[in-house]
């Protein structure tokens, strides 16, 4: 399985915007493409627009048709770091619930944009 963890050093810098330019890419190539935004803040939970969700957005553009819940296990209110807008909400975030949605992604998927 390939895959690729996309990283930045702040919000806005288009971390999102990368993977969905990828996402399109390898699709274009025959992949059949995963996408994960494991800890999404500055959203509401019930917050069904892509316009406002990184996660409903990359969903959109993929096609990807996993459950949300597993493609963003936690979201978030504040928009916060992930560690502080838990804290802020009283949620404790678990990496093995993250990691478990992974594997579960992973096994649907010959590529996972993380």
């Amino acid at each position: 399985m390939k895959g690729y963890f996309i990283t930045g050093t702040d919000t806005g810098v288009g971390k999102t915007v990368v993977t969905a330019c990828l996402a399109a890419f390898f699709k274009s190539r025959g992949e059949d493409v995963g996408v994960m935004k494991p800890i999404e803040t500055g959203v509401s939970p019930e917050c069904s627009s892509s316009a406002n969700s990184d996660a409903r957005f990359l969903m959109e553009v993929t096609g990807v048709r996993d459950p949300l819940e597993d493609v963003c296990p936690y979201t978030l209110k504040p928009a916060a770091s992930p560690y502080q807008a838990a804290r802020i909400e009283g949620k404790e975030l678990n990496p093995e619930k993250i990691l478990d949605r992974f594997r579960t992604l992973q096994s649907r998927h010959s590529m996972m944009l993380v």
